[in-house]
């Protein structure tokens, strides 16, 4: 009587230099029960690759940095570097496990870019400033945030029904979504030449730029 079971995981990171082979030691425990346990370990003669064979994405609405009052939503000002180290400890995180987190690039799939280059302009004369986005998003992008070095296997463009057109384009992001449900007549023939002329030339500059980038193993 007066037995009690418990459960401990051990975690054994095991170098991918490692020797394959039979070992052995003894895995002390302290504390309320204390105990020396026999451990034996056999390594294998093979290797996981570093970048996952299967993708593995944490789908989230926005970033976890959010939750910690360290959020930034805004491309038309630099990241603060207590929001990118924060968002970067959570890229981390996911990919020691394997995994990748990818953030929604906008708010909801009707608005505002929040990971999205500075736009300026209007039509077809829309331009895209991408200091702010490089800085940012650069580092994830090629891999160098990663232990492994690998570039994401996904990440979300901020491309939705009303980016890049129905916000200002400037730091106010003032709302100019189209209600298409109104007057689809009207609109047709004035408000949506502008927005598909606004796409057009945003969706080329975005490709045309991660292409300079070398950015192509996403």
């Amino acid at each position: 009587g007066g037995q009690k079971v418990g459960m401990v995981l051990v975690e054994i990171s095991i170098p991918s230099n490692a020797i394959s082979g039979k070992y052995s030691g003894v895995l002390k425990v302290s504390g309320g029960a204390s105990a020396e346990l026999k451990v034996e370990l056999v390594v294998w003669d093979f290797a996981i690759p570093a970048a996952p064979s299967v993708t593995f994405e944490g789908n989230s609405y926005q970033s976890p940095a959010n939750e910690l009052g360290l959020g930034h939503n805004n491309p038309y000002i630099p990241t603060p570097k207590a929001s990118s180290d924060a968002e970067n400890k959570f890229y981390q995180m996911f990919n020691r496990h394997r995994m990748f987190m990818n953030m929604f690039s906008s708010h909801s799939q009707r608005g505002r870019g929040v990971r999205a280059p500075a736009l300026c302009g209007n039509g077809k004369d829309t331009k895209c400033d991408w200091k702010n986005w490089d800085e940012r998003w650069g580092p994830v992008l090629s891999g160098e945030i990663f232990e492994d070095k690998q570039p994401p296997p996904y990440f979300y463009l901020p491309f939705n029904l009303h980016w890049p057109y129905g916000y200002s384009h400037d730091a106010e992001q003032k709302d100019m979504r189209i209600d298409f449900r109104k007057n689809p007549d009207d609109i047709h023939k004035s408000l949506v030449p502008e927005w598909e002329e606004t796409f057009k030339a945003v969706a080329k500059q975005v490709v045309e730029h991660l292409a300079e980038k070398g950015y192509k193993q996403t």
